[in-house]
């Protein structure tokens, strides 16, 4: 059976120690190019992270989650360690919220995309070692914005976040990441990387460093 290694840093311990296990039984060998993420430094907490953030970031931001207190914008976290039931209902919650999204509407949702399997299994499996990271925005009684991630040892994976179509004026994908930022000096101050997943332009205001990763592609001999 063919094996995928993913999310290696080219010439890691880790990379040559998974390539020498393998090499008796496997032909390894590097799949397409370099992954390339955004990283961003939690040292000095969320004031840390804010006072390198550019002047115009940081008013735009600031004036973003001033405006969803006014609205009526509340963050409602979901425990980080949950039974297979309770990871399951926080999973079709998530899924709910993205049917709204823009994501859904042009095919690229968890919902719709071939993702559904890979998050379908990763939000019980989080939750039951209590890395889960997910939290959902919400106007009154509904749910209009969710984040998902998880952490591992010193660092906190960004995984997916949507919000409803129509809400754009609340910058509800950015209140998210900031109550996460928040949350995550709080309750787990050994995290010190948020990782924002792939290197997009819009992220860069978020991130300081470009990680790149590769993964290897093991075949039997």
């Amino acid at each position: 059976v063919p094996v995928l290694g993913c999310g290696f840093a080219p010439g890691s311990a880790r990379l040559e120690a998974w390539a020498r296990a393998l090499t008796p039984r496997y032909r390894c060998g590097l799949g397409g190019s370099p992954t390339e993420r955004m990283v961003a430094s939690l040292a000095g907490g969320v004031d840390g992270w804010l006072s390198r953030r550019g002047a115009g970031f940081r008013r735009a931001l600031l004036r973003a989650v001033r405006r969803g207190e006014r609205e009526g914008v509340s963050i409602e976290r979901v425990p980080e360690r949950l039974d297979v039931a309770a990871a399951s209902a926080a999973y079709r919650r998530m899924c709910a919220v993205d049917a709204a999204t823009w994501k859904a509407r042009e095919g690229v949702g968890i919902g719709a995309s071939e993702m559904i399997e890979f998050y379908r299994a990763m939000v019980p499996r989080l939750a039951a070692r209590g890395a889960l990271r997910l939290a959902f925005a919400r106007l009154g009684e509904r749910d209009v914005a969710y984040i998902l991630g998880g952490v591992l040892g010193d660092t906190y994976r960004g995984l997916q976040f949507g919000y409803a179509e129509g809400l754009e004026r609340l910058s509800l994908g950015n209140l998210c990441q900031w109550n996460e930022l928040g949350a995550l000096a709080e309750t787990c101050p050994a995290v010190q990387r948020y990782d924002l997943g792939a290197a997009y332009d819009y992220k860069r205001a978020w991130g300081e460093q470009v990680v790149r990763t590769v993964t290897v592609i093991a075949l039997p001999r």
